[in-house]
């Protein structure tokens, strides 16, 4: 039932909470009954109560008598006929952490909490402030915060200018740089459309270029929290994103291959960078299917003496000796192997025994489209 919705007054049934509609006008109705029907809005009234109490009896059962608020069921606060949702993660708020295809988990939101796994550790503060879906490890990696100064080079579609504005409003800065003019005109009418123009600066300039004066970033020395590199050949950027950079600011690049990325490093390594880290992505189709299998063993096979499995070996080669082949047979040879606790090893179990289950199990397709990304993070040294 959608209790925010405009409810119609017509004949029906007597309902579990006992409200009729019935005319005044029939003989049968008692005067009781005419006078509860004189007014619309009475009536009306009657069914927002009864309505909300069965909200109430439903929702906060639960709840302990002394955390029960009527507000909470009283469907006049919600005008839009849904509970309005947060936007932004704040403290104490409930946050599902995907760590793989396969692996959720989540976390309260604390002030001072760290969430940990195999994979470090991470502070809370890091989601605080954070939109809800946030999945960008280049935003992560290069320490973005509000109000900060990035560099991007090239722009293209946009894409990971939209992330970085999002991450760096109110009042940060985005200098876009974009050697082809037409996708830099596009771009620059799209961040109008959107509505984040005041956040970002287009710029139509080569980074890379030959020419020393035509080449690098149009920006005061040192005025930099962050650069981001999504270029055919970054190395010749990244001696102008060392000037442009703060001390212990950082810097990441995209190249699809790793012969790019080694290249890279050597010049992150000229240009006074430390600290770098190259991970490789790749988007991996993945086979899933539910899978039935049988538990393992757990019944114990007899346990023999010492001498009993001598004799038994003793027989065996005799017996393997008279056929010729000098070769135990399969059948007594696994009847003799023992394990550790001197009993004897095996995975025969009876039939009765056996316990079915269910997996779901995942695999890469052996042949996979598409290519490998390898992303490259550095920190700026505290010289230019």
């Amino acid at each position: 039932m959608d209790f925010a919705r405009p409810h119609s007054i017509k004949k029906s049934i007597v309902s579990t909470s006992n409200i009729r509609v019935v005319d005044a006008e029939e003989p049968h109705a008692s005067e009781d009954h005419q006078k509860a029907v004189t007014s619309r809005e009475e009536l009306n009234q009657m069914v927002v109560r009864a309505s909300n109490q069965a909200t109430r009896d439903l929702i906060l059962a639960s709840y302990p008598v002394e955390l029960r608020d009527d507000r909470l069921a009283d469907a006049s606060l919600y005008t839009e006929r849904s509970i309005p949702r947060k936007e932004i993660i704040q403290v104490g708020d409930l946050v599902v952490i995907m760590e793989s295809f396969d692996r959720l988990t989540f976390a309260y939101i604390e002030e001072k909490g760290i969430y940990s796994n195999r994979h470090g550790h991470f502070s809370h503060k890091d989601f605080i402030g954070k939109p809800f879906g946030s999945k960008s490890q280049i935003i992560f990696q290069l320490y973005l915060r509000p109000n900060m100064t990035v560099v991007e080079s090239g722009t293209g579609s946009g894409a990971m200018s939209h992330a970085i504005l999002r991450t760096i409003a109110p009042h940060g800065k985005l200098h876009t740089y974009e050697f082809n003019k037409m996708r830099a005109d596009t771009a620059r009418n799209e961040f109008e459309k959107n509505g984040v123009n005041h956040l970002v600066t287009v710029h139509h300039r080569d980074v890379c270029a030959k020419i020393e004066a035509e080449a690098g970033f149009d920006l005061p020395p040192r005025s930099v929290d962050a650069v981001f590199l999504d270029l055919p050949e970054p190395w010749h950027a990244v001696p102008h994103a060392a000037k442009v950079l703060k001390p212990n600011a950082r810097i990441a690049s995209y190249s699809p291959c790793v012969e790019q990325t080694q290249r890279t490093v050597e010049a992150m390594k000229k240009a006074g960078f430390h600290s770098m880290k190259t991970m490789e992505y790749r988007l991996q189709e993945h086979y899933v299917d539910e899978i039935e299998y049988k538990s393992p063993p757990k019944a114990k096979r007899p346990k023999f003496e010492a001498h009993d499995n001598e004799a038994r070996i003793m027989s065996a080669s005799a017996a393997g000796s008279a056929s010729g082949n000098g070769e135990q047979s399969d059948d007594l040879s696994d009847e003799v192997e023992t394990g550790d606790d001197g009993e004897l090893a095996g995975d025969e179990m009876g039939e009765g025994n056996e316990i079915k289950a269910k997996m779901v199990v995942a695999r890469p397709f052996a042949s996979m489209r598409g290519h490998s990304a390898f992303l490259t993070f550095a920190t700026a040294g505290l010289h230019a």
